[in-house]
């Protein structure tokens, strides 16, 4: 157990949202370090891959969820959050980009610059893996929901017409950055499944106990850290996956 927070790990070091703040603290669960001051809710903090910048969604307790925007924030000296527009989650592309999800679809933003360019469309949340060669987008629409994968040339061409399924349902997935795999908890299940990427069958790793969708692995994909669940809001970390 890591303590008593709300929220995810995030790859080598360890960053978590409670209900009001962010904070990061050390691998034995000591040490918490407050990256944020105010009291607003704050979901999905994700690092950059040279780990000098965390994104995460905020909004103020008596908003909906879906006017969360995104906030970024160096990791050393956190400063005032700078807000990067609307948005549900931010995962990183590479050190300098990364990914907005929307209901409106999913887009590419920068550190350094303003605008974004859109990747996908309504209800597709999207992120390119595999050095951008490929994209896996989880599809919201009725009937299609699911995880699917396809090049970006053809996602560029025809958006995900041409995708192929990778999962049933709605699923979070993480694709550790040193490995070509990518990893999901069927909903409703505790079991970790892995997807060698970008066209390896699905196959199950094991089940941890209390463990739901929401779940952050390391680099290499042999620790896995995650909420044991929404009640108890207690953080466990596993260091040998494969054991």
């Amino acid at each position: 157990p890591l303590g008593k927070y709300g929220g995810l790990p995030a790859q080598e070091i360890d960053a978590i949202s409670t209900a009001r703040n962010s904070y990061v603290m050390n691998r034995a669960g000591g040490n918490a370090r407050k990256l944020t001051d105010d009291y607003s809710f704050k979901n999905s903090p994700d690092w950059s891959p040279d780990e000098k910048w965390i994104t995460y969604s905020g909004r103020q307790g008596n908003e909906p969820e879906d006017s969360s925007q995104i906030f970024l924030i160096q990791a050393d000296r956190p400063g005032q959050p700078r807000p990067m527009g609307q948005g549900r989650r931010a995962p990183w592309i590479s050190d300098n980009e990364f990914s907005v999800w929307r209901w409106s679809g999913t887009y590419k933003r920068s550190i350094d610059q303003p605008e974004c360019t859109r990747i996908s469309e309504d209800s597709v949340f999207a992120q390119p893996v595999l050095d951008g060669k490929y994209v896996v987008g989880l599809d919201w629409h009725a009937g299609r929901e699911g995880l699917l994968i396809t090049t970006a040339a053809s996602l560029s061409a025809s958006g995900m017409a041409k995708a192929r399924r990778l999962t049933q349902g709605l699923s979070y997935a993480v694709f550790p950055r040193k490995t070509r795999d990518m990893f999901y908890v069927p909903l409703g299940t505790t079991e970790l499944h892995r997807i060698p990427l970008p066209d390896g069958k699905d196959r199950f790793v094991r089940s941890f106990p209390g463990l739901i969708v929401y779940f952050s692995m390391s680099r290499d994909a042999r620790e896995i850290a995650y909420t044991e669940n929404y009640r108890k809001m207690r953080f466990v970390l596993i260091e040998d996956v494969f054991r």
